[in-house]
């Protein structure tokens, strides 16, 4: 029983006291464990990726409660989040990616003139991935924060129209109740 109301306190203080704080990354790391061991077939990667998503969503949410962050800062923190996951997953996988699928292709494409070409084939596939590895990365990234800026964008027009639509919706109210 002591275990349970422990943890509840970890989980509290660590909603409470956000992102950064040690608390925070105890509950974090302890969650990841728990979905890891739970799911078997889910990666320690993949269970560290939706225990921090659900504990940023927790504390934003709870700021948001508490009044310490408007609506309008959660929805812009959301997205940034979203981008910062979605850039640290292009650099850690697209360089492997780029690589084995020229070295693929290249194999692929010397493997029609025999067994030298596929060795040729493939030397020139590792090469071509080595080469276009940070150009395609730095291409992603580049379109990845063009999305993020889109978001914001139309995060912005969307609040811009429900102002607009909200302040209509209560001129007929008024104008109704003088009439």
């Amino acid at each position: 029983m002591t275990d349970c109301k422990e943890n509840d306190a970890l989980w509290n203080e660590a909603v409470r006291e956000g992102p950064g704080s040690d608390s925070y990354d105890t509950a974090r790391k302890l969650t990841a464990l728990a979905l890891a061991e739970d799911n078997p077939e889910m990666s320690g990667e993949e269970a560290a990726s939706h225990s921090d998503r659900g504990w940023f969503r927790k504390a934003i949410d709870f700021a948001v409660g508490l009044g310490n962050m408007n609506a309008e800062d959660a929805v812009q923190g959301l997205i940034d989040r979203a981008h910062a996951t979605a850039a640290a997953f292009i650099k850690r996988t697209l360089p492997t990616a780029v690589r084995v699928g020229c070295t693929w292709v290249g194999r692929t494409v010397g493997a029609l003139f025999g067994p030298t070409g596929i060795a040729v084939g493939n030397a020139v596939g590792t090469w071509l991935g080595n080469v276009l590895n940070e150009d395609v990365k730095e291409l992603a990234l580049k379109g990845l924060d063009m999305v993020r800026q889109v978001a914001h964008s139309l995060w912005d027009k969307a609040k811009a129209f429900l102002v607009e639509k909200g302040r209509a919706i209560a001129q007929n109210i008024v104008n109704s109740v003088i009439a």
